[in-house]
């Protein structure tokens, strides 16, 4: 085979792409979109567009005389909210603090360094406190795979905690048949489980486990591989089962077919010049996806210097990580396996090329394998857990060959590799009665178990069946177990675990279990034999047993810091085994036009995850990064799949595969691949809680062992039904509609720019103004005098690094958590109500098949000149002397002017009292007479996870962005005491003691905050960036917020490639130069 040399030519323009086919013909419409609609310009988005607030509106232009006048006396009732005792306030008491802890000031917050596991991986994290009761979740600083970042689910995970759906009883179901005694639940206490449990696990220990059987979740925890290894030493005949919807089995096999042992891999991407990835959500859904995401934008963030890296994606659905790629392929699962035999093909690993890709296909793998070849080892492939054993042996492979292991990629050790048994096997054992004790430590298996695996708990008296489940949530499971007992949550409890690359990690309690609810540990060391189990002696006995010699201030320091430092895996250094490499043999099928038979690829929503935290509001409400569905999932399907189909957004489908069948709304997916069907995990549950329940569709019924990622030759068919989805994809739209008015305003010396400003690498690199195009803002002198220079004795500012941010939406869960932002449903999002006071506006570009994505975080800008502040009768919105567009809630009298005016459409109203509201409930056009709101109250459980340092707002008011004030008026006072005390020589706020909420949790570090009176902060700097612009900067609006300009690293062609052996031993090419 000859060796990599020029590829078929990869189109580097749009021109060129559309004459080799890779893209199709774009119709007339935006260069930057964010829905079909909106690219094809439809009416409705058009009337959308014309109303601008369209909310209610059709219900309240049918209004007749009678209700008007109905609507009117009620307007008149509530402009006496703020003097009579209209207004609903709440109930407060002063009590006197007797009994002070020492170093405990009331009101003053305290953080303290705990963990989050999810998958087994345990993520630092730091919880704030409040008067003892935890509000905030921040990324762990000293956390090696936190770095001071924090996912959504970690966000989220307050509200998790006071979610007054948690298991509040331990609850004893009885025998005989769950059917009967679900009827006859009865309400037990610990004392009572502990009373059976005791003697029961007592009797087992004699008979050496005989007939025990746990089904844990996959974790690393050392206190609890500790206690299992004792449990299976006194009772060794006990079995231990391991359960989780999407596992990594086929990782661990493609790494034992490589290396002859089961390793875990550790990405270095600060390193990589080129990153290939297939089918690895690496930014996203990857359990060390923060710090993945904090290398790569390393590498992308250094195109100032001249060189940036470069992202290649192959995917059947968008993802995280294929949003931001230079080079994105939509393709398949079943081809995405022969792709990755191509290139190993390419390489010399496989001698036989492999069949089935088109033409276009083989153009992009051939670029890709050129660029991967000049990269060498500073090249990186990467694999998603979804793709066969085979295609992971191949990419071990590849890698080894490139030279990247030891380089940009490294091995330790795999902790989750276990020899536990499947849910299969568990599921036959019940059957053949060889189990009569069940306990299952999390989870939700009943829900989420594969359609072909039964877990048949009936208990009879032929066939006796103790169950025990351990679950934060009476859910599906809990339902059919003979006990089932509230599991308390992570901020309640002592634990351990380790992180992604081996890091002892330590999770500590902030506050008393609310409901008495009990750890994992908890529970293995009351099987063990101890009544009364305490979390802290048990994880601090395993903290000795790890760390000999350990003393009381190691442990301090340990839990003051969250982790063990040095405490990480060390990297080994396996060998290939040689030859023996075989093609991935998957399933694949030609979608052939009205065949109607596709490839159904499953995978966890980035916002119910496998549907554990469907009862979560505000992940529920959270737009979908991609989608921007709330509140809902659909079957994500490309527009050619679509039109053969005759389905619409909206339409309802059948898939069956075998003999199940489900039906579930289509939403037509731009970068969506041609003959696959995506379905996200996690919904249609029925014991989720209030929120949760009856949220979206259960897929798991059509989902086997045998298909847990990817189901083939599924048959999808139109029903003819319609189904609601809410997306706020084009929510807050800003457009090009008023352009020709915007030209007349500024004359013939400016030309309107565009929102989103990008350039490529090549274009970059000889001029440093591309970026901007040909965008002139002209600055007219204003009608008056400012009255401030709104910048003492700061001037806050902020800039977001658009070349940055992948629109993981962390920061908008962040935001919510931090400034007690409402919940207020699906119907109310339907109609432009959601309370986001920050949201990411995704913009498509391109063709709808294989389009271009720029995420762009959206928020009030603070405008220096702010067309808000003009408009308010009564001067609720107004400037203070650093710069902050503030807002007064007592003035404020609700008539939305500031809305009408803004430019940027950030302002968020309070229609109704959203905080005491039910979420589920339908929206309203208006207020019911007599109002019965106001003596809602807020519930006593709710109200423990509002920040006290933020306004809880209340119906009539306008919110927004504030810059998180109270962190800058926190930090002012810091700095004015620390001067006060002669600790430092100015009462100033430096530069980095104010982060917003946002900025804090950004995984890549897109947002930057501060002072831009310090010519040194890291705000000013990025002011003074190149690539800094202000967004309708035409309107001379002075916004404190602005962005930095994207810039794509896409392959020119032209360029040729050594061969293998005539590459030089000086290593890679930097993909800062144009290859």
């Amino acid at each position: 085979m000859s060796p990599i040399t020029q590829p078929v030519a990869m189109a580097s323009s749009r021109s060129e792409r559309k004459a080799q086919g890779l893209e199709a013909p774009v119709t007339k419409g935006p260069e930057y979109w964010r829905s079909l609609e909106h690219l094809a310009e439809s009416p409705e988005v058009q009337q959308y567009i014309d109303e601008e607030f369209p909310s209610l509106a059709q219900a309240i232009a049918k209004t007749d005389r009678r209700q008007f006048m109905r609507l009117l006396g009620a307007s008149f009732a509530l402009a006496g909210i703020t003097s009579a005792g209209c207004r609903r306030w709440p109930t407060e008491e002063v009590r006197p603090h007797t009994s002070r802890p020492e170093g405990f000031t009331p009101g003053v917050a305290e953080y303290y360094a705990t963990a989050i596991e999810l998958d087994g991986v345990s993520t630092g994290i730091l919880a704030k406190s409040y008067d003892g009761r935890p509000i905030k979740i921040e990324g762990n600083p000293d956390h090696p795979f936190s770095l001071g970042a924090a996912s959504a689910f970690a966000q989220a995970s307050v509200l998790e905690c006071y979610d007054p759906d948690r298991s509040r009883h331990v609850k004893w179901l009885g025998l005989p048949a769950p059917a009967l005694r679900l009827e006859a639940t009865a309400t037990k206490t610990w004392q009572d489980f502990s009373a059976f449990a005791m003697p029961h696990f007592q009797s087992l220990k004699m008979s050496q486990g005989e007939g025990l059987a746990l089904l844990v979740q996959p974790t690393a925890s050392p206190t609890m591989k500790r206690l299992m290894g004792e449990l299976q030493q006194t009772m060794p005949k006990a079995k231990v089962f391991e359960y989780q919807p999407l596992a990594r089995d086929n990782e661990f096999a493609g790494c034992r077919g490589a290396y002859g042992q089961v390793l875990r891999c550790q990405y270095e991407l600060q390193k990589a010049d080129v990153i290939l990835s297939f089918d690895a959500d690496l930014l996203g859904s990857h359990p060390a996806s923060l710090k993945l995401a904090r290398d790569w934008a390393a590498g992308r963030r250094s195109v100032d210097q001249g060189r940036m890296n470069r992202l290649i994606v192959v995917e059947p659905t968008m993802s995280v990580t294929g949003s931001v790629a230079d080079v994105r392929l939509p393709m398949k699962p079943s081809l995405i396996e022969k792709s990755v035999a191509y290139l190993a093909y390419r390489f010399d690993i496989l001698s036989e090329k492999p069949g089935g890709l088109s033409k276009e296909e083989t153009a992009v793998l051939e670029q890709a394998a050129l660029d991967i070849h000049r990269a060498g080892p500073s090249g990186v492939i990467a694999i998603g857990a979804s793709q066969s054993a085979a295609a992971h042996q191949l990419v071990y492979a590849i890698n080894e060959k490139l030279g990247s292991v030891g380089n940009c990629i490294s091995y330790t050790e795999e902790h989750l590799a276990s020899e536990a048994g499947s849910i299969k096997s568990l599921s036959e054992q019940l059957q053949g009665n060889v189990i009569h004790t069940l306990v299952i430590l999390g989870g939700n298996p009943v829900y989420d178990l594969p359609a072909d695996a039964t877990l048949d708990l009936t208990s009879t008296e032929s066939r006796p069946l103790t169950s025990i489940h351990l679950s934060l949530h009476d859910n599906e499971t809990s339902a059919v177990c003979s006990w089932h007992l509230p599991a308390a949550h992570f901020l309640e409890s002592w634990g351990d675990g380790r992180a992604w690359d081996g890091t002892y990690t330590l999770q500590q309690p902030l506050i008393l279990p609310l409901f008495d609810g009990k750890s994992a540990i908890e529970l293995m060391a009351m099987m063990l034999g101890q009544p009364r189990p305490d979390g802290r002696k048990l994880v601090r006995g395993t903290f000795d047993e790890l760390f000999s010699g350990a003393s009381d201030r190691d442990w301090e320091t340990a839990l003051h810091a969250g982790v063990k430092k040095g405490s990480q895996f060390v990297a080994v250094s396996p060998q290939l085994r040689g030859g023996g490499f075989q093609p991935p043999m998957g399933k694949s099928r030609d979608t052939v036009a009205g065949s109607h038979s596709y490839e159904i690829r499953f995978v966890a929503d980035s916002k119910t995850l496998d549907g554990r935290f469907a009862n979560n509001a505000w992940l529920q409400e959270l737009p979908e990064p991609l989608t921007k569905l709330t509140w809902d999932n659909a079957a994500l399907i490309s527009q050619t799949d679509a039109e053969s189909l005759g389905v619409v957004t909206g339409d309802v489908i059948r898939i069956a595969n075998q003999d199940t069948q489900i039906e579930i709304a289509a939403y037509i997916m731009p970068g969506q691949a041609i003959g696959c069907i995506t379905l996200p995990l996690g919904y249609g549950r029925t014991r989720a809680g209030h929120i949760g329940n009856g949220v979206g569709v259960d897929v798991y019924p059509i989902r086997t062992s045998d298909s847990s990622y990817t189901a083939t030759d599924c048959e999808v068919t139109k029903t003819g039904q319609q189904y609601q989805l809410v997306s706020t994809q084009v929510h807050h739209l800003l457009d090009a509609v008023g352009e020709a008015a915007l030209q007349k305003r500024i004359g013939p010396k400016g030309k309107p720019g565009m929102i989103v400003h990008e350039a490529l690498l090549a274009d970059f690199q000889r001029d440093r103004h591309a970026v901007h195009g040909d965008a002139h803002a002209v600055h007219e002198a204003p009608l008056y005098d400012l009255p401030h220079g709104f910048d003492s004795p700061h001037k806050w500012g902020m800039a977001i690094d658009l070349n940055a941010c992948i629109g993981c939406s962390g920061c908008v869960v962040a935001c919510q958590a931090e400034n007690n932002i409402p919940v207020v449903g699906k119907a109310n999002v339907a109609v432009n109500r959601e309370m986001h006071w920050l949201r990411i506006d995704r913009y498509f570009k391109g063709d709808a098949q294989q389009p271009e994505v720029v995420h762009l975080p959206m928020a009030c800008a603070h405008c220096e000149n702010a067309p808000c502040e003009q408009v308010c009768p009564v001067a609720a919105t107004v400037h203070d002397s650093e710069g902050l567009n503030s807002m007064i809630y007592n003035r404020c009298i609700g008539t939305r002017y500031c809305a009408n005016n803004c430019p940027f459409k950030t302002r968020r109203f309070n229609y109704f009292d959203y905080q005491a509201s039910d979420p589920r409930t339908p929206a309203k056009p208006w207020l019911q007479i007599p109002d019965q709101q106001q003596v809602v109250e807020i519930s006593p459980l709710k109200k423990m996870v509002h920040n006290p340092e933020v306004t809880v707002r209340m119906r009539g008011v306008m919110e927004k962005c504030t810059f998180c004030v109270q962190r800058i008026v926190d930090a002012r006072i810091h700095a004015k005491n620390d001067n006060a005390q002669g600790m430092r020589d100015s009462d100033l706020v430096a530069d980095g003691e104010v982060k917003t909420a946002c900025q804090a949790t950004c995984p890549t570090e897109a947002i930057v905050f501060g002072d831009l009176n310090d010519p040194q902060s890291e705000v000013s700097k990025a002011k003074e960036n190149v690539r800094n612009y202000e967004i309708l900067e035409e309107l001379n609006l002075g916004a404190r917020t602005t962005y930095l300009a994207k810039v794509r690293n896409r392959p020119v062609t032209g360029a040729s490639s050594p061969s293998f052996s005539e590459r030089t031993a000086a290593g890679s090419h930097s993909h800062g130069e144009t290859p």
